[in-house]
């Protein structure tokens, strides 16, 4: 069952469901400690990516870990989060740099019409 499930991707709420029901269970499931590997590595991952976000780490290691979350085999609803968060930033440092070269070229042309007005 487990295999049927890492080809699926389960979303980790599915996860942690079933890791309650197992453990409810009056039988010793083996399969829990797969389950759980998979649970722990997901939140791990969480952590990682909420920190990297929280401490406005640099784009290239946030998509090093977006790509990580990525080949996990749990679906982790927080990579979209990082994925949209890495798409802001990166907009934004467009932007930063449309300005700035717009902000050069209005100085350059009062440069230039300063010059002129000279000759």
């Amino acid at each position: 069952m487990l295999c049927l499930l890492l080809r699926t991707r389960p979303a980790l709420s599915t996860l942690e469901a079933m890791e309650k029901e197992a453990a409810s269970l009056p039988a010793a499931v083996p399969e829990t400690e797969g389950l759980t590997g998979l649970i722990q590595k997901a939140e791990e991952w969480k952590a990682k990516a909420a920190a990297l976000a929280a401490q406005k780490a640099p784009l290239k290691k946030m998509r090093e870990v977006l790509h990580l979350g990525l080949r996990m085999p749990v679906e982790v609803p927080q990579v979209e989060s990082l994925r949209a968060e890495i798409r802001r930033r990166e907009w934004e440092e467009t932007a930063k740099k449309v300005v700035l070269a717009a902000a050069n070229i209005m100085h350059e042309g009062a440069q230039c019409q300063a010059l002129a007005d000279v000759c």
